[in-house]
């Protein structure tokens, strides 16, 4: 499981994600807190990325929307030639857990 150690709430984690193998115009990625009790809830959403470097995606994530707990990221891609109704495609879903410094 991929795990990230909080620290100072003013800092910052950059997350290098897979945009996978089908040709997208932009990404879409949005993070979700998951609770046993409830459904998953949005914490950051990043839209309109690109692959750079190495090809990844390149998710900025400040420290301050995240406490112990486990996470998910869940990556979307778009295609501009897509109609403006068109939803965006699932990618991929990256699992993670916090945990205190």
């Amino acid at each position: 499981v991929n795990t990230l150690q909080l620290g100072d709430t003013a800092q910052q984690f950059v997350l290098m994600l897979d945009p996978g193998y089908e040709a997208y115009s932009h990404f879409r990625a949005t993070v979700f807190s998951l609770d046993l009790a409830d459904q998953p809830v949005q914490l950051w959403q990043v839209d309109d990325m690109t692959p750079g470097f190495e090809d990844m995606l390149a998710l900025s994530l400040p420290g301050a929307v995240l406490r112990p707990g486990d996470f998910e990221i869940r990556v979307e891609g778009w295609r501009d030639e897509w109609p403006a109704g068109h939803a965006l495609e699932p990618v991929s879903t990256i699992p993670f857990t916090c945990i205190d410094k």
